[in-house]
């Protein structure tokens, strides 16, 4: 799955202080206010025993449409080569995802 203008594709896990996985779950779609941006080198990035929940982004200006897209395999590798931080409208707190190439966006939030 590729990217093309501003859509791209997202993965959200949760947070603490904030589960946004229940948030995705009464809805596959959250919009989310856009703080940065950033590209890099592609790092390596392996998902644990637990597979990793993946979204596509529609990005418009400061919004972000996350979307429920798939799971990433438990036990792989995989490359990031972009990440956005996002603020939740509802909390106003920060949100880091890093988009896993053809795949989609991950919350790598720590």
């Amino acid at each position: 799955m590729g990217s093309s203008g501003n859509v791209f594709s997202s993965g959200v896990i949760g947070s603490p202080g904030f589960d946004v996985t229940k948030w995705f779950t009464n809805s596959n779609r959250h919009e989310f206010i856009l703080q940065s941006t950033k590209s890099f080198k592609a790092r390596p990035y392996h998902t644990g025993d637990s597979p990793v929940t993946y979204y596509v982004a529609m990005i418009n200006g400061d919004r972000v449409m996350l979307t429920k897209q798939g799971v990433l395999a438990p036990n792989t590798h995989y490359d990031l080569t972009k990440s956005i931080t996002v603020k939740i409208p509802v909390t106003g707190k920060s949100q880091t995802f890093s988009y896993v190439s053809d795949y989609g966006w991950i919350n790598t939030t720590k």
